[in-house]
C-alpha cells in the first residue's frame, strides 16, 4: 500500500517549524502543542539541541526555516531576552517575503501590542540589546517583530487560559492550512478530466452524510493512483483530514514505529476507530491487494464521521466486493490522441513529435502500448534523447519479444496469484485461447482439471482478462506479452524445454530438430505460407505431457502413434489425411476440431471417448458418413455444416443425451436424411439447419430446452411445425416456399422472429401477442400476410426491416 505524498513540492522537508523561548515553554506549552501536531500527522521540525548557539544562527536551522511549511512562532514574556530567538524570527520574517512561508505568531499569556511595539517585559530585554549589538541588527529584530506582532495568529486570552482548548483551535487551522496545499494533480496530467468525472459524482460533496466507499478498479498501469490523487487535489478542502495527514499516522500505529508504540495491531486498529470516528474525513487507500491491510486500517462505513469519503484502489475486484464499496469505477485505457500525447510529453518533453518521421515512429510506438499509461510512460522514457535508428532498433525487438521493464512491471499482477492452477489458466490463454468463447476454453481446462470456473473468475476478478459482449475471453496485448515472456524465461535458450509452444518460427524448428520435450503441454502452428513443410509423426514423440494442440495446415509423415496419451484439445484444420488413422484418438480429449479437412472416412476407433463434448466436422466436404455415437456418449456440440457428400447420420445420434448444439446447415439434406428421431435430443439448446433442401421438419416440440432453431434458407421448407414452448430465437429468412406458420399464442418466451424474404407467407397466428410482448420481428417483403390490411401493407413495403418495438399502428387493429 502507498500513500499519498504529503508534500506539494519536493523542496518541502517540514511541514511546521517552531519557534520558542526554551526556558518558557520547552516541557509546558510547546511540548503540548508539539505533541498535538505529531498526533495529526504533522512532520514538525523542533530544536532539540541544548548547546550552547554561537554567534549566529546555527545553517541547520537556516535549512530547516526554508525547507519549511509554516512557522508557528510562541510568543512568550521571555522571548526576547533570546537573542538567538531574535535571529530565528528574522530569519522566519525573510523567508516570508522570499519564499512565501506561512507565518502564524502565538501570543503566549502576553500582549501582541508588547510584541509589536516592544513594550512590557520586551521593553528591558531591547534596552540591553541596544548596548550590546550593533545598532543595524536591533532594528532588524524590533522590525521583525512588529511584522510579526501585526500578523492574524492565535491568542491563549481569546480561550480564557484553556490551552487544550487553544492547542485543539491552532492545530486545525494549521492542519487545514496544509491541506490547502494540495497541488492541482490534474492540471497538466493527460485525459485526467474524463477519469476523475464518473468519482466526481459518486463523491456527492454536500448533498448527503453519509460515509461512501469508492472503490477505483483497473489492470497494473492504468493509472488508478494518479486518478485518486487529482480527486484530493480537487475535494480536500471540503473535509476536515485528509490521507496527507492521515495515512502516515495511521500506518504508524499499524508498524508500530518508535514515535508512536501499540502492542497489537488489534490494539492500533481500535486506536484508529477512536480517532478517526467523529471526524469527516477523505481518504485514500492505495494498491491494496488483501483484505487484512483493510481491516488493520478499520476502512469501513462505521470508522469515519459523517460525509467522509473513502477511495480504495485496486486491481482485485473481489476484494473491492468484500469491502461492500458503494460503487467500483474501473479505470479506462487512453485513446489513441491521448496516447500520443502522454508519450510524447515522457519521449520529447512536449505533446506533439519534432518532426513527422519521429510521428510515425512514435505511432508505432504507441500502437504496440495499447492504451496502457504506464506502458506510455516507461516506453517513452526510455526512448527520450536517443537517436532515430535507436528507435528503429526499439521497434524492431518490441515485435519480437516485448519491452521488458514494461512487462516487469505487470508481472506483479500475475506474482500476486496464490494458486498455481490459476497461473497455468492465464498461461494458457495468454498463449491459446485469446478472443474465444469463455464457456468452451472453460470446458477444455476443466478437462485439464484445471477449475477454470474459479480460476477464470479470480484472473477477471484481478483484471487480468476480460469477457467481451460475445462472451469471449480478452486480454490486454502487453499481458499476454507478460504471459509469454514468463514462459519464454523459464528456458530462455532451449526452446524444446518450455511449457508452451507458440511462435510460429519456434515451433518449426522445434518439430524440425525434433527437440521436444516432455516439459511441452501446450503446441500451436497456423502453416499459411504456399510451400508448405513436412514434419515427422516422431517429433511429438517426447511430448508426452502435451495437452494442447492446435495446428493448421500442419502435414506429418507416418502414423500417430506418439500423440499424448494427455491429450484434451486437439484442433487440426486442414487434416490431410483422407482417413483418421489408428492411434489418433487419446481417452482424455475433450475437444476434436477436424474442420476444414479433407477426411473421407471417420474410422470408428474401439477407445471410448467419453469425456469428449465437442466434435467440429464443418466444412469437411468429402466426409461420406458420421461417426457412432455411442463411442461418443458425452457430447455436447455436434457440427456437420457443409459436408456436402454426408450420406447420413448416424442413427446412434438418439443416444445423445447432453448434445446442446447441433449443426447440419448446408448439407444439401432431403427429408430422408433429416433423422427422424431428431425430437429426442432432449436437450438440445440450438438446432441449426439451414441451407438445406427439406419440405419438411420432423417433430421438434419434444426438444423442450431449444432456445435457438436457424431454418434460413431452405427453399422448399413449406410448413414449420409446432415448436417447444421456450423457444427465444427463430430464423427463418429466405424461406421462399414457406406457407405455414405454428400457434405463437403461448409462446411468449420468443425474442426475436426473422422471415425476411418469405413471400408465400399468408398466416402467423399469434403474431399479435408476439408484438405486445416485445418480440422484435423482421419481415422485409413479405406482402402476402392476409393478417394485414392493405395500409400495413404499404408500410411493411417501405421499410428494410419491421421491428414492432415501437409497434406499428393501424386503425384496423390488425398490428398493436
Amino acid at each position: 500500500m502507498a500513500a499519498l505524498e504529503a508534500s506539494s513540492s519536493k523542496q518541502w522537508e517540514h511541514d511546521v517549524f517552531l519557534s520558542f523561548r526554551g526556558k518558557d515553554t520547552r516541557r509546558t506549552f510547546t511540548d503540548s502543542l508539539y505533541c498535538a501536531l505529531k498526533r495529526e500527522g504533522v512532520n514538525v521540525f523542533i530544536d532539540e539541541k541544548k548547546l550552547p548557539r554561537g554567534e549566529n544562527i546555527r545553517d541547520e536551522l537556516v535549512e530547516a526555516i526554508k525547507r519549511s511549511r509554516i512557522a508557528a512562532i510562541v510568543f512568550s514574556e521571555r522571548y526576547a531576552d533570546s537573542r538567538w530567538c531574535l535571529e530565528e524570527l528574522e530569519m522566519i520574517m525573510e523567508c516570508r517575503r522570499s519564499t512565501g512561508l506561512t507565518v502564524l505568531p502565538i501570543f503566549y499569556h502576553i500582549d501582541p501590542s508588547h510584541v509589536r511595539h516592544q513594550t512590557g517585559s520586551f521593553a528591558e530585554p531591547f534596552q540591553k540589546h541596544e548596548e550590546r549589538f550593533p545598532e543595524d541588527k536591533v532594528l532588524r529584530w524590533r522590525s521583525a517583530l512588529t511584522q510579526a506582532g501585526n500578523l492574524a495568529g492565535g491568542n491563549l486570552e481569546n480561550s480564557n487560559g484553556y490551552e487544550g482548548r487553544f492547542i485543539w483551535k491552532f492545530v486545525d487551522n494549521i492542519t487545514r492550512r496544509l491541506n490547502n496545499t494540495h497541488p492541482d494533480v490534474a492540471a497538466n496530467l493527460v485525459g485526467i478530466d474524463s477519469r476523475v468525472q464518473p468519482i466526481s459524482e459518486e463523491f456527492d460533496i454536500g448533498g448527503s452524510d453519509d460515509v461512501r466507499i469508492i472503490g477505483i478498479l483497473g489492470m497494473v498501469g492504468t493509472g488508478k493512483t494518479t486518478v485518486a490523487q487529482a480527486i484530493v487535489g480537487r475535494f480536500h478542502q471540503n473535509f476536515a483530514g485528509d490521507m496527507v495527514k492521515l495515512q502516515n499516522k495511521l500506518l504508524r500505529d499499524i508498524l508500530k514505529s518508535a514515535e508512536e508504540k501499540v502492542s497489537t495491531v488489534y490494539q492500533g486498529t481500535k486506536k484508529i476507530e477512536r480517532r478517526l470516528g467523529n471526524k469527516k474525513v477523505l481518504v485514500v487507500v492505495d494498491d491494496v491487494d488483501c483484505v487484512k491491510q483493510l481491516q488493520d486500517l478499520a476502512i469501513k462505513h462505521d470508522t469515519f464521521g459523517p460525509g467522509s469519503r473513502i477511495i480504495v484502489t485496486a486491481t482485485d475486484e473481489h476484494l473491492l466486493k468484500m469491502l461492500k464499496v458503494d460503487n467500483t469505477c474501473r479505470t479506462q485505457l487512453m485513446n489513441k490522441e491521448e496516447a500520443l500525447k502522454l508519450f510524447c510529453c515522457h519521449a520529447f518533453a512536449k505533446s506533439v513529435p519534432p518532426d513527422p518521421e519521429f510521428r510515425e515512429l512514435s505511432c508505432e510506438l504507441v500502437d504496440y502500448c495499447k492504451g496502457l499509461p504506464l506502458a506510455l510512460e516507461i516506453l517513452g522514457s526510455s526512448l527520450c534523447t536517443k537517436l532515430k535508428s535507436e528507435w528503429r532498433r526499439a521497434l524492431r525487438k518490441l515485435k519480437k519479444i516485448g519491452h521488458i521493464p514494461i512487462l516487469d512491471k505487470l508481472k506483479i499482477s500475475y506474482d500476486g496469484l496464490i494458486d498455481n492452477l490459476v497461473k497455468d489458466i492465464f498461461l494458457d490463454i495468454s498463449c491459446f485461447f485469446i478472443g474465444m468463447n469463455q464457456d468452451y476454453v472453460m470446458t477444455i481446462l476443466d478437462g485439464c482439471d484445471l477449475e477454470p470456473e474459479i480460476g477464470i473468475g479470480q484472473l477477471r476478478d484481478r483484471c487480468l482478462v476480460t469477457v467481451d459482449e460475445g462472451n469471449n475471453l480478452m486480454m490486454h496485448d502487453l499481458l499476454r506479452d507478460m504471459g509469454r515472456e514468463i514462459v519464454r524465461s523459464k528456458s530462455p535458450k532451449i526452446t524444446g524445454r518450455r511449457c508452451r509452444l507458440w511462435d510460429q518460427d519456434e515451433v518449426k524448428e522445434v518439430l524440425r530438430e525434433k527437440s521436444g520435450t516432455d516439459a511441452v503441454e501446450g503446441l500451436m502452428l497456423d502453416l499459411q505460407e504456399s510451400n508448405k513443410p513436412a514434419f515427422c509423426t516422431e517429433a511429438l514423440k517426447q511430448m508426452q505431457r502435451l495437452r494442447l494442440l492446435k495446428l493448421k495446415g500442419v502435414k506429418f509423415t507416418g502414423n500417430c502413434p506418439h500423440l499424448s496419451k494427455k491429450l484434451r484439445w486437439l484442433c487440426w484444420h486442414e487434416f490431410h489425411l483422407k482417413v483418421i488413422p489408428e492411434g489418433f484418438f487419446q481417452s482424455y480429449l475433450v475437444d476434436i476440431d477436424l474442420s476444414h479437412s479433407g477426411i473421407q472416412s471417420w474410422k470408428d476407433s474401439d477407445v471410448l471417448l467419453e469425456k469428449l463434448k465437442f466434435l467440429n466436422l464443418g466444412y469437411c466436404h468429402h466426409l461420406e458418413r458420421s461417426p457412432d455415437f455411442s463411442k461418443l456418449p458425452n457430447l455436447e456440440k455436434l457440427l456437420l455444416n457443409d459436408c456436402e457428400t454426408l450420406s447420413g447420420i448416424h442413427p446412434s445420434i438418439v443416444q445423445l443425451k447432453n448434445l446442446k448444439h447441433f449443426s447440419l446447415a448446408n448439407c444439401n439434406r432431403k427429408n430422408d436424411a433429416i433423422p427422424k428421431d431428431l425430437g429426442c435430443l432432449s436437450s438440445l439448446e440450438v438446432l441449426d439447419l439451414r441451407g438445406n433442401d427439406f419440405n419438411e421438419l420432423p417433430t421438434l416440440s419434444g426438444l423442450f430446452k431449444l432456445q435457438t432453431l436457424q431454418l434460413d434458407n431452405c427453399k422448399n421448407l413449406q410448413e414449420i411445425p409446432e415448436l417447444p414452448k421456450k423457444l427465444e430465437i427463430l430464423e427463418a429468412d429466405e424461406c421462399t416456399a414457406l406457407e405455414k406458420m405454428p400457434d405463437f399464442s403461448d409462446m411468449l418466451s420468443v425474442k426475436e422472429l426473422h422471415l425476411n424474404h418469405c413471400p408465400r407467407l399468408t398466416q402467423i397466428p399469434g403474431l399479435d401477442k408476439l408484438s405486445n410482448s416485445g418480440t422484435r420481428i423482421y419481415m422485409e417483403r413479405c406482402t402476402n400476410r392476409n393478417d394485414v390490411c392493405d395500409a400495413c401493407k404499404e408500410i411493411i413495403l417501405q421499410v428494410l426491416s419491421l421491428s414492432l418495438s415501437p409497434p406499428l399502428s393501424c386503425t384496423h387493429k390488425c398490428i398493436s
